[in-house]
């Protein structure tokens, strides 16, 4: 082989070499490129994932108004009662949640006082609906320990009674939980404390 020859052969392997890591390097920064642009994909993405398909929070019930016009206990440990609760229900789903089958439990001291069936209501779209106040009256056997009597005569003297306020929704599926309300009493003309909100928990029977 002739020199000439032997410099092509060398220039052309040269050339060869060099168009091969130029391959390689355009194939490292196509490869690059595309991790950062699923990187920025799932970055920017996931959180719109989120947002769209993710399960809006359950309606969130609150007490806004309560108040007592009697709770006296008898001698006979019979307690006679009459206060009203009013709620707020916040809907956050887009469709309309209705509610067919609603019963309304108040407690004291651990016993339930009684129980009201309450009209199917619905509440409206990404809204705050107020419901119709919710009347408990009547009377009750009410035997007291030693301790929860010391407790009703404490909260008679302040005027205000620590009562439990539950729903139970659509065939008992979906349960509202609500303690400890500080009721105030408003009868014999007295100014009543302010009642404070109360936040309901939720919880699903169902689980």
């Amino acid at each position: 082989m002739s020199y000439k020859s032997l410099k092509e052969a060398i220039s052309c392997t040269q050339t060869q070499q060099s168009s091969k890591f130029h391959y390689q390097d355009v194939l490292q920064t196509i490869l690059v490129i595309l991790a950062i642009i699923i990187g920025l994909g799932i970055v920017i993405g996931m959180p719109i994932f989120l947002i769209i398909y993710s399960e809006p929070p359950p309606t969130k019930f609150s007490v806004v108004k309560a108040s007592i016009v009697r709770f006296n206990l008898a001698s006979s440990n019979t307690l006679y009662y009459n206060f009203m609760v009013t709620i707020t229900a916040k809907n956050f789903h887009s469709n309309i949640e209705s509610y067919n089958k609603v019963t309304a439990i108040a407690s004291y001291n651990g016993n339930q006082l009684a129980s009201v069936k309450l009209a199917p209501f619905k509440i409206s779209s990404k809204n705050i609906d107020t419901l119709e106040p919710i009347v408990f009256k009547g009377n009750t056997l009410m035997i007291f320990e030693p301790q929860q009597l010391v407790e009703y005569n404490k909260e008679t003297q302040l005027g205000i009674y620590n009562l439990d306020f539950d729903l139970d929704l659509n065939y008992s599926d979906y349960h509202i939980h609500c303690p400890s309300l500080r009721v105030p009493l408003i009868s014999n003309g007295k100014v009543a404390p302010t009642f404070n909100v109360t936040t309901c928990s939720y919880m699903d029977d169902r689980n």
